[in-house]
């Protein structure tokens, strides 16, 4: 019985260390680019290939949970679904339309995703399928081209705000009025038309990718850190998904302990 116990112990103690999460991004943005699926080292910034995607206009990712699906809307107003495993996107749902630049974020407490193109916020729920035209308001003429958004741990809607070649601003945006609040300058002043913004969930730091470079974004501030390049011309949008953690080793642990008692009885 003792290895049993020992073996357990080993279990715990890895899911104790279990908080990391991958990060995925899509790059290449461009009219005819075929857009390519990446993951992205968030200590470093560098990037590896996953695959091909066959789109060419991504606005953004956001990840779902509840479902295990990472999301990719285009500018033609489409939503995909991605596979993490080799980049291929499946078609979800259409509009007419383009979009001419936009962002996606999904809000996990109710599994509403909202959508950013231009000066409008929308949101649709994956639960019921309601849709809902919110608007947006920016805090200033600066702050009104949207990039990226992304929800934290405590349901606050960020949002990454381009001014061509001028500073760069972060806001939060309330999700029921589409009222954007500033924060302050990123200290980004980069000639990229797209970029993307995502929430480690285990440590709460916020990550921006923007030009060739990821970088932490300081969510009282607003102040931008470099953490490296990742190379990739287009990173249109960026996502955190979480990797196994506790649950699943304890799981194998109980399993472990029932095969171990069956064996002990006979």
């Amino acid at each position: 019985m003792r290895d049993t116990f020992v073996f357990i112990g080993i279990l715990l103690a890895g899911a104790a260390g279990v908080q990391a999460q991958t990060m995925y991004g899509v790059g290449n943005f461009g009219t005819f680019s075929n857009q390519s699926l990446y993951t992205i080292d968030p200590s470093t910034g560098g990037a590896t290939l996953v695959g091909a995607t066959g789109l060419d206009q991504i606005a953004d990712i956001a990840y779902d949970g509840a479902t295990d699906q990472l999301f990719a809307l285009t500018r033609n107003n489409a939503l995909y679904m991605l596979s993490r495993q080799t980049g291929a996107a499946t078609l979800i749902a259409s509009t007419p339309g383009t979009i001419p630049e936009g962002s996606l974020a999904l809000r996990r407490s109710d599994r509403v995703l909202f959508a950013s193109s231009g000066d409008t916020l929308a949101s649709v729920s994956l639960m019921t399928a309601a849709l809902a035209n919110i608007g947006f308001t920016p805090p200033n003429a600066a702050t009104s081209d949207i990039s990226g958004m992304a929800f934290s741990n405590a349901g606050q809607l960020f949002a990454y705000a381009k001014n061509g070649t001028l500073e760069d601003s972060l806001l939060i945006v309330n999700p029921a009025t589409g009222a954007g609040t500033l924060i302050g300058l990123t200290g980004i002043m980069s000639s990229s038309s797209v970029g993307g913004l995502s929430f480690n969930e285990s440590s709460g730091a916020l990550f921006l990718s923007d030009g060739l470079s990821l970088y932490n974004l300081n969510t009282a501030t607003g102040t931008a850190t470099i953490i490296g390049s990742h190379g990739i011309a287009g990173m249109s949008g960026i996502a955190f998904i979480p990797t196994p953690g506790a649950a699943g080793l304890l799981v194998i642990a109980s399993l472990a302990m029932s095969r171990r008692r069956r064996h002990a009885a006979r």
